[in-house]
């Protein structure tokens, strides 16, 4: 089975004008933070926040969404919107102006880490320069600071524009689990580490440094050290591995047997394992001798009277995810008592108070006190990422697919097999029969019924609008339609793709190539940046 979850991702087009928020915004928090590849992102993301054009003077205003800003420095924060544009506003959502730079990277605290021209700067809240738009690359460091790139070379600037490690290195990386203000640097090919006031801790003369918490590993010809982030020697001998597992444990690796070392405790566990790895609580750790796993602490010892084929420690339930032999697993508690009887093929974790097993031909939703509460015919494939909708495969004695099952464990709405394709994309269902397409809300409300349009999808850069596409006697046509199935783009196109900063781009049955923004109005062909 596969389980990974089926993400569906909002992407922003661009909206422009002078706007104002309305005042009235009841709005629900929705990611607390986010991680990306760019560093910390300090957001809200919101819902149901209404834009109104201040413009536009009519009743006819279109309403438009907050799709997240960040925290309020001085009365401003920076917000996205779902039609793509970048603005200022103010506590009372109110439009401040339009970001005066290409593309937002992160904020770091009270600054704004930006692209303008394919280079990198630091502004403030107000767009004053902090620093210069001259860098190959920000990216985030930790609170308060920036790794910088200049010439293919390194160093550290703080949100004040001052350097605070010199651009001088060939790397400098600051880890994901650092919480002690030392940065790994590179200097003529050798590691070493560094505070952020560039003091030398550890001297350049390894091969590699990984910082874990308050561990530091090394490598240097071929063998492993440990230390910590002072720079003392935390183990007296070197190690074929060393894995950081926790906050306050590492793996220690010699010969191909493992065991632990904990900081907190200062010491190596005298246990010796064929592996250990971790599971999603620093108190709980997964051991493995020949085939058989069991559950041990942050001390090494055992916890449970015997080994199982497969183990794994659910942190949301406290509950143990267990196997006796192939394809038979379940739950069970602490004191190994079981609460879902071993005999499923495949499990899937407790998430929001449930859990999904399945065997050869059904899949079972259970609560944590082991009651079974909804069983389908068929193999789960996905869930979305809220956890809410879940997609059931229904397969024939072929073992080809021949129809899904929709199920919303929130609602308890759900459509049993007979479509070949069903998706959930913000409060609609797009169901697929054949070559016919239905639009319908999360409660199984009818909005555009089978075969008055051969395709509906998603326009990805939307997520309030939909092309539809007919086929009659002047061919295939495509068109837009809203939520509420109106046509709000007649059916005179080929395709509908997005380009660039907001802008759609289309191409006419004829083959006129157009752009369209975001209250469907055709603009020129925006500038190459």
């Amino acid at each position: 089975m596969n389980y990974k979850p089926h993400l569906h991702l909002l992407v922003l087009i661009l909206i422009s004008g002078t706007y104002s928020l309305a005042q009235n915004h009841s709005c629900a928090q929705y990611l607390p933070d986010m991680m990306t590849n760019r560093g910390y992102l300090e957001f809200r993301e919101y819902r149901d926040c209404m834009l109104r054009s201040s413009m536009d003077k009519s009743k006819e205003k279109r309403l438009r969404t907050v799709s997240y800003h960040t925290q309020w420095v001085k009365g401003i924060a920076f917000a996205g919107l779902d039609f793509g544009n970048q603005v200022f506003i103010d506590t009372a959502y109110n439009l401040i102006r339009e970001a005066d730079f290409d593309e937002f990277a992160y904020n770091n605290g009270n600054v704004i880490v930006a692209q303008k021209n394919k280079l990198f700067g630091i502004v403030n809240f107000n767009e004053d320069i902090i620093t210069p738009f001259e860098y190959e690359d920000i990216r985030y460091c930790c609170k308060g600071l920036n790794i910088v790139s200049k010439n293919g070379q390194y160093g550290l600037i703080n949100n004040k524009g001052q350097i605070t490690v010199p651009v001088t290195y060939e790397r400098l990386d600051y880890g994901i689990y650092n919480e002690a203000g030392v940065i790994t640097a590179v200097k003529n090919g050798k590691y070493g580490l560094i505070t952020t006031r560039n003091q030398v801790i550890l001297p350049f003369e390894y091969d590699q440094i990984e910082i874990c918490y308050d561990q530091v590993i090394v490598t240097r010809d071929r063998r492993m050290f440990l230390f910590n982030t002072k720079g003392q020697k935390l183990t007296n001998q070197s190690y074929d591995k060393i894995n950081c597992l926790s906050r306050y444990c590492c793996k220690l690796v010699q010969e191909n047997k493992s065991t632990m070392y904990n900081s907190k405790t200062m010491t190596v566990s005298p246990a010796l394992f064929d592996n250990i790895r971790s599971t999603n609580n620093d108190q709980y750790f997964i051991a493995q001798i020949d085939t058989l796993e069991y559950l041990i602490n942050s001390a090494g010892k055992v916890l449970t009277s015997k080994g199982y084929a497969r183990l794994d420690y659910n942190d949301q339930t406290g509950l143990l995810e267990f196997g006796t032999g192939f394809q038979q697993c379940g739950y069970m508690d602490l004191r190994e008592e079981i609460v879902i009887q071993p005999r499923y093929e495949s499990l899937y974790p407790f998430y929001n108070g449930h859990a999904i097993l399945g065997d050869a031909d059904s899949v079972y939703f259970f609560d944590t006190n082991g009651r079974c509460f909804k069983a389908f015919a068929g193999e789960f494939e996905s869930t979305q990422s809220n956890g809410d909708v879940y997609y059931i495969n229904v397969y024939d004695k072929n073992g080809s697919r021949t129809s899904q099952v929709y199920y919303n464990i929130r609602t308890g709405y759900e459509i049993n097999p007979g479509y070949n394709h069903i998706d959930n994309w913000t409060n609609r269902i797009i169901l697929r029969s054949g070559e016919s397409y239905c639009l319908t809300d999360e409660k199984g409300k009818v909005i555009v019924p089978f075969y008055k349009y051969n395709m509906i999808r998603p326009l990805e850069v939307s997520d309030r609008l939909l092309v539809s596409t007919i086929s009659d006697v002047q061919g295939q046509r495509s068109g837009l339609i809203d939520y509420d199935g109106n046509v709000v783009l007649p059916f005179s196109y080929s395709y509908f793709e997005y380009y660039k900063k907001g802008i759609i781009k289309t191409m006419t049955t004829d083959g006129r190539e157009q752009f369209i923004d975001h209250n469907l109005k055709f603009v020129s062909k925006p500038r190459e940046y």
